[in-house]
C-alpha cells in the first residue's frame, strides 16, 4: 500500500465515522438526548477536520 492509498483509506474511514455520528445525532434529537447531541455534533466536526487535514496531506504528497 502506497502512502497515497493509505491516506485515501484513512480519509474514507473518517468520512464513514462522520456518517455514523450523524446517524447517532438523529437518534439523540429524536429522543431529546442533549448530551448525546452535543457529543455527536462535536465528533462529526472532529471527523470532518481530520478528513480535511488528510486531504491536505494527500494534495501535498501529489504535488511533491
Amino acid at each position: 500500500m502506497t502512502s497515497e492509498e493509505r491516506i485515501r483509506s484513512e480519509i474514507e474511514v473518517w468520512e464513514n465515522a462522520a456518517i455514523v455520528y450523524a446517524n447517532a445525532l438523529a437518534e439523540c434529537e429524536k429522543y431529546g438526548d442533549y448530551g448525546g447531541r452535543q457529543y455527536n455534533e462535536h465528533m462529526i466536526e472532529y471527523c470532518r477536520i481530520r478528513a480535511k487535514k488528510l486531504d491536505v496531506d494527500l494534495q501535498q504528497l501529489k504535488s511533491a
